[in-house]
């Protein structure tokens, strides 16, 4: 995942490529690292079209910490970098929110199984 504006670029490594990785970025200029960080990635078909996907998210997420927010280019995925311990905790709510009621699922594409 990556994210950039004017004057900073955020991206998303594994654990293991950090070290190497951030030694040869201070070549170029000031690096921060979050450590312990992890990922959720919604994805979907029309999640940047759907009025209202975003507020759902965030209001199910309203008290945990998102440091990172990206919209795939291709227009079928939200990305979001949290504290990795909250993980099972953000996944499970998403889940509640998005795919208890499959009936009533307008977003992702989920069989009933």
């Amino acid at each position: 995942m990556i994210a950039t504006s004017e004057y900073n670029i955020a991206f998303v490594l594994d654990g293991a490529e950090v070290p190497v990785i951030q030694h040869q970025l201070e070549e170029f200029g000031t690096v921060q690292v979050l450590a312990g960080m992890g990922s959720i990635c919604l994805v979907g078909s029309g999640i940047q079209e759907t009025p209202g996907l975003a507020n759902r998210v965030f209001s199910t997420l309203s008290d945990i910490k998102i440091v990172m927010i990206s919209f795939g280019a291709s227009g079928t995925s939200l990305s979001l970098v949290i504290d990795e311990r909250q993980i099972p905790d953000a996944l499970n709510r998403l889940h509640a929110e998005f795919f208890d009621d499959v009936g009533t699922n307008e977003i992702f594409d989920v069989s009933e199984n």
